[in-house]
C-alpha cells in the first residue's frame, strides 16, 4: 500500500488573515525519503526527521481543521517556511532503505539495513530536489508556514 502526502500552504494578509492553498500532487510528490524527513512517515531510509508530527496547528483555519479531522489522514504536522530554509541540505546523511529480492521474482524496497550499511548521500538528495526547491520558492513567494498530512 502505498501513501502520499497531502500539503496546504498558508500565506498572511496585511490585516493578519491566512490565505490557504493546497499544492497538487505533481508540486509534492511521493517521495518517501522526504516523508521521512518531514515527519518520520515511511522512514526506511532510517533517517532521523526534522520533527516527530506536531499534529494540527492549534491556530489552523477551522475549515482545514475540520478537513484533516475528517478525512483519512494520519500524522499531521507543519513547519515554518523559515524552518524548512534553514536546514542544511547538503548535509550528509546515511540513507539506509534498500531492495533485497526476497525470492525470484519479488522485491521489497521497504526494508532498513544496519547503521553503518547504508549509503551516504546529501540531504537534498534523500528528499529529491523537487522539495528543496518547493522549501524556497514558497519563501520567495511570501508563504509563512506549510500544514501537512499523510494518506494511505
Amino acid at each position: 500500500m502505498s501513501c502520499d502526502i497531502h500539503i496546504w500552504i498558508e500565506k498572511q494578509n496585511a490585516d493578519g488573515s491566512s490565505i490557504i492553498d493546497k499544492l497538487d500532487s505533481a508540486s509534492a510528490p511521493r517521495c518517501y525519503g522526504a516523508f521521512a524527513f518531514l515527519a518520520g512517515v515511511r522512514n526506511y531510509a532510517g533517517i532521523e526527521p526534522l520533527s516527530e508530527p506536531r499534529g494540527i496547528p492549534t491556530d489552523c483555519p477551522s475549515d482545514l481543521h475540520d478537513l484533516l479531522e475528517d478525512c483519512n489522514y494520519h500524522s499531521h504536522s507543519w513547519f515554518t517556511v523559515e524552518e524548512l530554509n534553514a536546514v542544511d541540505y547538503d548535509k550528509q546523511v546515511e540513507n539506509r532503505r534498500y531492495s533485497p529480492e526476497l525470492f525470484p521474482g519479488f522485491v521489497s524496497g521497504s526494508l532498513t539495513a544496519p547503521v553503518g550499511q547504508g549509503k551516504m548521500m546529501p540531504l537534498r538528495h534523500l528528499i529529491s530536489e523537487q522539495y528543496v526547491y518547493l522549501f524556497k520558492r514558497l519563501k520567495d513567494e511570501g508563504y509563512t508556514r506549510i500544514i501537512f498530512a499523510f494518506d494511505n
